[in-house]
């Protein structure tokens, strides 16, 4: 668990440049222009600009991601994920993993085992196949911003927009999606991608886990050793406060 915990740490602390969301990173090629040059030229302010302003950390994660100073809770999700010794036989797409990386964010899970495929950021509802059960509501997981790592081959080049949907973030937010690429392999695979994201993800554990807290204090469960150490009633109705506070912030999303 710290290994898979390590790597994807790795994959938004490495070096990194910043870029924009869509296709050549929102550069356009001077053959693409009308009074451009030949086929794949750029100027020199073309390509200084695909050079990107090199990612900086933790300051671009908590003025970009977490932009909402009420809710910081951060979610890490990484593909592909497969052992070592499998790599060399897998093959992967930029799209495909871009794909998959949206639906993980809006099924609210950090692994691609149980993803849903219907959910979509529409607020509408999605009927079962058998067309006899009625539909129920689409209730994907929202997200206040993210941030976005691709390493490897034209990791510069590839369209993000499948995760840099303005659908999936706030109208409000300043940034929802910031992008940052390295054409370096990571972890021997030639693709990988990160996302960084400010979302609901942790509300279901968290509500448990309150829950669960409420439970053992009216059991007064350690109340006396809490007592020895400070810790009474009022602190505790302060500490319950914060929690179901950041827990109504992102539910209210």
């Amino acid at each position: 668990m710290n290994s898979v915990a390590a790597k994807q740490l790795a994959g938004v602390l490495l070096p990194s440049a910043n870029r924009e969301v869509g296709e050549n990173g929102g550069l356009i090629r001077m053959g693409d222009d009308k009074n451009g040059g030949g086929p794949g030229m750029m100027d020199t302010k073309t390509k200084n600009a695909r050079n990107g302003r090199k990612t900086h950390g933790l300051h671009d994660v908590v003025t970009d991601v977490c932009c909402f100073p009420a809710a910081r809770l951060l979610s890490l999700r990484q593909l592909p994920v497969l052992p070592q010794k499998s790599v060399e036989f897998e093959t992967f797409t930029w799209p495909g993993l871009l794909k998959r990386t949206r639906q993980m964010l809006l099924s609210g899970t950090t692994l691609e085992e149980g993803l849903d495929w219907g959910l979509e950021p529409t607020g509408g509802s999605t009927e079962k196949r058998d067309g006899k059960t009625p539909g129920r509501r689409n209730a994907y997981t929202k997200c206040f911003a993210s941030s976005l790592f691709l390493r490897g081959g034209n990791s510069d080049l590839v369209d993000a927009s499948a995760v840099g949907d303005p659908c999936l973030y706030p109208p409000w937010v300043p940034k929802p999606c910031s992008v940052n690429w390295s054409n370096s392999k990571f972890d021997g695979k030639e693709m990988s991608v990160t996302l960084l994201s400010n979302c609901q993800t942790p509300c279901p554990p968290i509500g448990r886990m309150l829950s669960r807290a409420y439970q053992m204090k009216s059991a007064g469960a350690y109340k006396h050793q809490y007592a020895e150490h400070g810790v009474g009633d009022d602190e505790f109705a302060e500490a319950f406060a914060r929690v179901e506070d950041v827990l109504a912030t992102y539910r209210a999303l």
